[in-house]
């Protein structure tokens, strides 16, 4: 029975269309007005986000040097307030009234007991301001009396006693940077009080007016070096930007870090010590708003796009559904259907006109095809029968060209095909100039074994021989009966030593090799002499050669090797 036709509206043609999308008037519809729609809502988004970016980096511009200029009011007032605290320390420590004792010549015990009231009162400071990691008191020649707190190696220029400035240059110990404050003490004759703190204590000064920012802000000394910053860490590189040279801050500028991350950083220059405060956020989280908006805008263009898209191709599978429907049955026919059925249409238009002769067309497909397949049987049938004896033939031929190369009795090659291959690995060799060597193998006594035994056993001689050397050769080796009891190996590519020790090996492994001759009890060895040449350019030469060291082996005795030598034949 005929199929039924096919449900243009199916779902399952409709998941093809989108397989193979580009192929449908409908999807290729709605993708055009995705495109377009596309376009006009990248163009929109660009403009509107280039503005909110360069709003957003004026803001930035006036944002960074305010925090700056805040920042370092705050850094002002940390140092001042800390160095009244140092100074009221310095009136303290005098009011003990044991520094005299530890500064001047009294006894041992009363000096002991003075530096033991002292480190206990300089102790207490350091508990009392956290803020200072170490404290010591020098007298009025520069020599260390008393230290508290952690042990440092200083450099020699924060030991010395300050001149004139309240607070040293910055010093690099165990891998942090400090600072030393001076304050004399009155009435001492010159000794000083010090307190050591850590410029890792100014991270809260620094981070008080960049609460609302993501980045960090940093003290960089005039070699341009992280001495300090808002977040507590440390860094071992340097500020790759060129510092500010007046008093006013540095424009926002973009700069990369050794990790390859991208930055918004400005600076500003303070009088202290030299130094410059350094502002640096992360260009991702600086522009966080920008990437906010991109993402609404995108997301807002995406569901006008789809919409749009949508309406598009709804609209497009309802104008060209009958064309989908003889799209579908062409591609029935390319599938190889021939049974094809359209639905009935009485339009007049176009598509009507296209139909019905697309069904006049397959009614006369199938019958052309059912024709075809007959024919083509017929010819299958044809075919088979000479593939099989082509087969046969090919057999036949494989086993005359065996038979016309190979020994009947032995299996090995003969005469013919030895001939042939010493042409060819003679035309190698001189190609090549690989070695290439020629032993003639004869059988020791060979017409007495088969007077005594039989010809029988002298051909079971023969074959086993031909199997025991053909378990030692090399797949490129070519070994041939050559006449009667007599066989030549060719053995191509293998030096004068290599032939010489595969000869012996043939030779050693026949003589210990047993034959069983009747009667059974009786076993005898079976022996060879070898004959070996090298080539030297003549395959008619290396032939003599080969046959004049064979019968040196044989009057040598038999059952041995015998390698020609040049002089040999003069």
């Amino acid at each position: 029975m005929p199929k039924p036709p096919p449900n243009p509206t199916s779902s399952a043609d409709e998941f093809r269309v989108w397989r193979h999308p580009f192929r449908s008037l409908p999807t290729r519809l709605g993708f055009f007005v995705l495109a377009v729609t596309l376009c006009t809502s990248l163009v929109i988004s660009t403009v509107s986000l280039r503005a909110i970016d360069s709003f957003l980096r004026e803001k930035i511009q006036e944002s960074f040097p305010a925090m700056l200029q805040r920042t370092g009011i705050e850094l002002d007032f940390w140092y001042e307030d800390h160095k009244a605290i140092a100074a009221e320390f310095a009136r303290d420590l005098i009011s003990v009234g044991h520094l005299q004792d530890l500064l001047t010549d009294t006894s041992p015990s009363e000096k002991s007991f003075a530096r033991t009231v002292v480190g206990r009162q300089l102790h207490s400071m350091l508990l009392e301001v956290p803020t200072f990691s170490s404290a010591f008191v020098r007298d009025g020649q520069g020599e260390l009396l008393l230290w508290r707190g952690d042990e440092l190696e200083l450099p020699q220029s924060m030991r010395d006693p300050l001149a004139s400035a309240t607070f040293s240059r910055v010093g690099y110990s165990e891998g942090r940077y400090y600072q030393v404050t001076s304050t004399e003490l009155e009435g001492t004759l010159g000794a000083t009080l010090h307190f050591v703190f850590d410029l890792a204590v100014l991270a809260p000064v620094l981070r008080l007016h960049g609460g609302g920012m993501q980045g960090h802000i940093s003290i960089v000394d005039a070699e341009q070096r992280y001495i300090a910053s808002s977040s507590g860490e440390r860094t071992a590189s340097t500020y790759a930007l060129p510092l500010p040279g007046d008093g006013a801050a540095t424009r926002a500028v973009e700069r990369i870090d050794d990790e390859d991350r991208r930055f918004i950083a400005s600076s500003m220059p303070v009088g202290r010590h030299n130094w410059s405060l350094v502002i640096e956020e992360e260009y991702d989280l600086a522009f966080a708003r920008v990437a906010t908006a991109m993402r609404r805008v995108a997301g807002i263009n995406l569901a006008i796009i789809a919409v749009f898209a949508l309406i598009a191709y709804r609209f497009a599978v309802g104008l060209v559904r009958p064309v989908e429907a003889l799209s579908r049955a062409a591609r029935q026919m390319s599938n190889g259907e021939i049974n094809i059925q359209l639905p009935r249409t009485a339009s007049r238009d176009e598509v009507g006109l296209l139909t019905r002769a697309f069904s006049e067309m397959t009614s006369r497909i199938e019958a052309n095809a059912r024709e075809i397949e007959a024919a083509n049987r017929h010819v299958e049938e044809v075919n088979a029968e000479l593939r099989t004896r082509n087969d046969e033939l090919h057999s036949a031929n494989h086993v005359l060209a065996q038979l016309s190369i190979t020994d009947g009795l032995t299996g090995l090659y003969n005469h013919r095909y030895f001939q042939d291959s010493l042409a060819k690995e003679a035309k190698r060799t001189n190609r090549t100039e690989e070695p290439l060597a020629l032993i003639l193998i004869d059988i020791d006594h060979f017409k007495r074994w088969n007077d005594s035994l039989g010809h029988a056993a002298g051909d079971a001689i023969l074959k086993r021989i031909a199997e025991v050397m053909k378990t030692l050769l090399r797949s490129s080796d070519v070994l041939a009966r050559y006449g009667g009891e007599e066989f030549a190996l060719l053995a191509p590519g293998t030096s004068a030593d290599g032939a010489q020790q595969l000869a012996e090996k043939i030779r050693r492994t026949i003589a210990e090799t047993q034959f069983f001759i009747n009667p059974p009890s009786e076993r005898r060895n079976v022996t060879v002499s070898m004959g070996l040449s090298h080539y030297a350019g003549d395959k008619k030469q290396l032939f003599s050669e080969a046959d004049q060291a064979l019968y040196r082996a044989k009057d040598s005795g038999r059952d041995c090797v015998m390698v020609f030598e040049p002089n040999e034949g003069s």
